[in-house]
């Protein structure tokens, strides 16, 4: 856990969990939350699934262009084909990319705020 201190860090600190819950209302965190139960009730399926997860979230964590997370996002779906015949899957990973990509937007998004503070006029 990150320990925080001080009295502006008190305030970073309120804003984050803020944050934290106002990700967590929204439709795809709890669209994820959901498909991941349905996932949860079967030992092997999760497995697989645990290891997909993990690539796409590397995927999606790097800091590459979009033409590149998408063609790399892609390229793991094909992988993982027979997977996503599974219908509790396929909810789960629609779930899990569409939660992905909103994750993606809005670190983008917080970078160009910060990022325009710190450039030099």
């Amino acid at each position: 856990m990150i320990k925080i201190k001080g009295e502006i860090a008190m305030e970073l600190k309120k804003s984050v969990q803020t944050f934290s819950n106002a990700i967590k209302s929204t439709k795809e965190f709890s669209d994820l939350i959901q498909a991941k139960r349905a996932i949860e009730k079967n030992n092997m399926l999760k497995n697989e699934v645990i290891d997909f997860n993990q690539k796409l979230s590397s995927i999606y964590s790097s800091n590459k262009p979009q033409n590149i997370i998408k063609s790399e996002a892609e390229q793991l779906f094909k992988k993982f084909d027979s997977l996503n015949k599974n219908i509790e899957v396929e909810k789960f990973l629609k779930a899990s990319d569409e939660f992905n990509k909103m994750m993606y937007r809005t670190n983008q998004y917080m970078n160009e705020l910060v990022q325009k503070e710190l450039i030099l006029k």
